[in-house]
């Protein structure tokens, strides 16, 4: 699963610097614009568009080493597609293309037979849906949710990608569908982390605020690495009322918070949205 899984959450304080501090939480590297109005796998937008879109918009050396990848990959025999794809994957992910290397990523899958490729694919449709605000967040979410269940198909017992066809089916069209299947591998696991994380942030999204709390204070007990969850625990506290306990998990994730303009942010929230907000 991706490492930071919690694509876009709906913050109960609507501040702005919260959101702010979310999103580069979730996902550092540029999205690319994604054009509409046409299909692919019968969906409402083109992935090979987003691909020669994106391509074109890059700085001549790197579209130049994209389009000697892509004519290598339709000019090469199938015997080693597998090697092209690989390094043409590695390539988009080092530029911030996520949408356009889980494309790719999903033709390795395929030639691979690996649950862990199509499941990866699946996560980078995910994660990316979260940040895109047209209407490609829907096509998006089918497009993972159809990845996770190749990888399943495969290894019916593959964890990451139950939890990531949960999530994408409480995003999508059957939410109580979404909670059973991660909860069934919490039954089997409850250590597992990801599966935690994905209802903790369900909580969030509908307010079950101490529920959001037990699970985060769970994810830290089974991963203390995981940083992120001081954020969502502060979040989680505010949503109760409780500034204190959002301020001592916020000044927690600050010690691990990546840059000083991050550090910045975080104490100016404190300071004006929890210590010296009076309306609340």
């Amino acid at each position: 699963m991706s490492k930071f899984s919690s694509r876009q959450w709906i913050a109960i304080v609507g501040a702005l610097l919260f959101f702010t501090l979310l999103f580069f939480i979730n996902r550092k590297a540029p999205a690319p614009e994604t054009p509409q109005d046409s299909g692919h796998a019968g969906n409402a937008v083109d992935f090979s568009q987003i691909i020669i879109q994106s391509v074109d918009s890059l700085p001549t050396s790197e579209k130049q080493l994209v389009d000697r990848l892509t004519n290598a990959l339709t000019n090469s025999p199938d015997s080693v597609h597998s090697h092209i794809l690989a390094r043409l994957i590695q390539v988009l992910d080092s530029i911030g293309q996520p949408v356009i290397s889980a494309y790719y990523t999903e033709k390795l899958a395929a030639i691979q037979n690996s649950p862990g490729l199509w499941t990866h694919a699946g996560q980078e449709y995910y994660d990316y849906s979260s940040l895109t605000k047209d209407n490609s967040k829907d096509v998006l979410i089918k497009q993972a949710e159809q990845c996770f269940r190749n990888s399943i198909k495969i290894d019916s017992n593959y964890a990451d990608a139950q939890v990531g066809l949960g999530e994408c089916l409480v995003d999508g069209s059957n939410p109580m569908q979404g909670i059973m299947t991660i909860e069934r591998v919490l039954k089997k696991d409850s250590n597992n982390r990801d599966a935690q994380i994905a209802l903790g942030k369900f909580s969030i999204r509908s307010n079950q605020f101490p529920k959001a709390v037990y699970r985060f204070n769970r994810v830290l007990a089974i991963d203390p690495s995981y940083k992120e969850a001081y954020l969502y625990l502060a979040q989680s506290y505010e949503g109760l009322g409780n500034k204190h306990e959002a301020i001592v998990n916020l000044k927690k994730y600050r010690i691990f918070a990546p840059d000083s303009s991050m550090k910045a942010q975080i104490d100016t929230y404190i300071k004006d949205k929890l210590e010296n907000d009076t309306t609340k």
